[in-house]
């Protein structure tokens, strides 16, 4: 199955999105992906 780069980003950002309502532990995956999207 391929997947575009900006589906994959946009999958992303969901993951991201899931994670950081659940409190602190979300700063953690936000400035993961952050750093990743600054790559």
């Amino acid at each position: 199955m391929r997947v575009s780069f900006r589906e994959f980003i946009g999958f992303l950002y969901l993951f991201w999105f899931a994670f950081s309502s659940r409190g602190s532990r979300g700063d953690k995956w936000r400035i993961c992906l952050d750093n990743m999207l600054v790559m």
